[in-house]
Parts: structure tokens; C-alpha cells; sequence
């Protein structure tokens, strides 16, 4: 069976106004995990798993990896109920920051926030995910808790284009979430060919494709009951229909889709 590991230590995504994405910037597509396990973060607390239907129930309706998600433990608060993550901002000018701080929260309204909450301008000591603005590595962030094994001294989050839906799509691996478009149950039929020449053409190799674009995750992260794809998620790339077989195509979505809230309300047993 694949790990878990292989997949989620990072993600990273650079994103183009659609539809010209496709045709002009391929490397629209960028997401990839790093080279091996570079967290030391360990299994969650038993809280983690127990407290958030991991155990057989049907609550998933997102691409996640249940290993990633925070205990209660994690926090700054721990014995609140409340997982607090404490925000730290590495650099950026007062307007970056103020978006992060309006948008960031969006994840949080309704149910889930009364199990998250995101502490912002925190110090860099005890911080939980440390922003970074325009490190020239595109959007990245670790994905939920494999944050902790990153040292303080170094960011769990890189924007470079820094707009409210590069923001909401980061702070989702925050949580937890994952690539919707390489879940087990996706549907996709990849007109292969095609994406490779214009991926290739863009200085991708063919593993790179594989691994980023074709490859799906283990079944055992799979979202439990959940057996499509979610095309309205803030997770989803772009896909042009061009690229695939079967008319599948998707659009930059620029909002969380109540499937997305859905999963990590009951994930998180808020």
C-alpha cells in the first residue's frame, strides 16, 4: 500500500486567470511534494483520529489525509476543545498581510470555527504555520500538521501570487486538505498524450506529469463515502477539457465548496 508520506508532506500551486492558463502558462499546474519525508512531526495524539470519524465512519467528502489533521493537542490552546493555530508573517507589506487576515478566516466561519481558529501576527516561536510573501517558489504550504517537524527558523507557507483564492486554496493543505483532482475516485480519463506535449513544452519531463498530474492517492485516504469527484472544490486545479477523455474539465474556482466545509466540519467533529 502507498504512504501516506509520499503525498502530503507539501503542496505546492501556481495559478493563471482562466481559460488562457492552459494555452499560455502550463505551469499552471505546478504542485508537487517534496523529495522524501522532511517532517519530524510523528503520528498525531489519539485525539486526532479518534475524535474525527477517521474510524470507519462516512464523513469525508473531501481529498484529505487523516494523518495530517491537528489534535487538540497541537494548538496554543490545548484543553479548550479549540485547535488555535498561531500565524506567524515572516515579511510582507501591510496590505498582504491584511488579506491573509480577511481571507484566512473564511474557512472558519459557521460550524468549524468552533473547533479552529487562526491566531494572527504571532511570534515566530510557538507559530504553527509561518507565512513567507514572495519567496519565488509559488504558492506552497505544508499540508496540516506535518508543519510541526519544520524548523521555527524556517516558512511553512510561500505566496507569490497573493490573491484571495491562492490564499483560501493554502491555508486548505493548512487544514488538512489535499489535491482534489488526484483523489482515487476522481473519474478523470486523461487524454495523456496531450497534457505531456503541452506540459513538456512548458520544460516539465514525463515523471513530472506523472507524479503531479496523473498519479492519484491511495485509497486509504480516500474521502469514506465519497465516491466522484468534487469539481466546485477550492482544491480542484483547472483542467481544460482538452486534457481529458471523458468532457471532464474544471474551472479555477474561487470559493470553498460546502463539500469542502462539509469534510472538515465532521473531521473535525465541529
Amino acid at each position: 500500500m502507498p504512504s501516506r508520506r509520499s503525498f502530503v508532506l507539501g503542496a505546492c500551486c501556481l495559478f493563471h486567470p482562466w481559460p488562457a492558463f492552459a494555452a499560455v502558462h502550463p505551469r499552471a499546474f505546478i504542485c508537487a511534494t517534496p523529495d522524501g519525508p522532511t517532517s519530524n512531526a510523528g503520528p498525531p495524539e489519539p485525539d486526532a483520529r479518534s475524535q474525527s470519524g477517521f474510524n470507519g465512519h462516512h464523513y469525508r467528502k473531501a481529498t484529505l489525509n487523516p494523518h495530517s489533521l491537528w489534535s487538540r493537542s497541537d494548538g496554543a490552546t490545548p484543553g479548550t476543545g479549540v485547535i488555535t493555530l498561531n500565524v506567524h508573517f515572516m515579511n510582507g507589506t501591510p496590505r498582504e498581510r491584511a488579506l491573509v487576515r480577511r481571507v484566512a478566516p473564511e474557512w472558519t466561519m459557521g460550524d468549524l470555527g468552533k473547533r479552529i481558529h487562526f491566531r494572527f501576527d504571532a511570534p515566530r516561536t510557538g507559530s504553527h504555520v509561518r507565512v513567507l510573501f514572495r519567496g519565488g517558489k509559488g504558492n506552497i504550504s505544508e499540508v496540516g500538521r506535518e508543519a510541526l517537524g519544520v524548523p521555527e527558523l524556517r516558512h511553512t507557507m510561500n505566496l507569490d501570487d497573493i490573491d484571495r483564492r491562492g490564499i483560501l486554496h493554502e491555508f486548505g493543505h493548512v487544514l488538512g486538505l489535499r489535491h482534489e483532482h488526484q483523489s482515487p475516485n476522481n473519474g478523470i480519463v486523461w487524454n495523456k498524450p496531450v497534457v505531456i506535449a503541452e506540459l513538456r513544452a512548458s520544460g516539465w519531463s514525463k515523471d513530472k506529469v506523472e507524479e503531479n498530474i496523473f498519479k492519484r492517492f491511495s485509497q486509504d485516504c480516500a474521502c469514506i463515502g465519497d465516491t466522484t469527484v468534487d469539481p466546485r472544490s477550492i482544491m480542484m486545479y483547472p483542467i481544460p477539457r482538452r486534457w481529458t477523455l471523458n468532457g471532464f474539465s474544471s474551472h479555477l474556482n474561487q470559493n470553498i465548496s460546502a463539500r469542502d466545509r462539509r469534510c472538515l466540519v465532521r473531521e473535525y467533529r465541529a
